[in-house]
């Protein structure tokens, strides 16, 4: 089995304990999400979404 590394970019807000915010890949929309579920669900779409290579073939270091 093939292991692709990819990269996701997640911005939050954490306070008493909630955590709200948005998930993306490089060149993607973003998910929203509120709450650690919601989380592990935006995480789980992004990476059973396309590979990044098939978004934008990229070498380590160039955009």
């Amino acid at each position: 089995m093939a292991v692709e590394t990819r990269r996701v970019i997640i911005d939050a807000q954490v306070g008493d304990g909630q955590i709200t915010g948005s998930a993306r890949h490089e060149s993607g929309e973003p998910r929203q999400f509120s709450g650690w579920l919601e989380l592990l669900a935006a995480l789980d779409g992004l990476l059973d979404g396309p590979t990044l290579s098939e978004i934008r073939i990229t070498r380590d270091g160039e955009s």
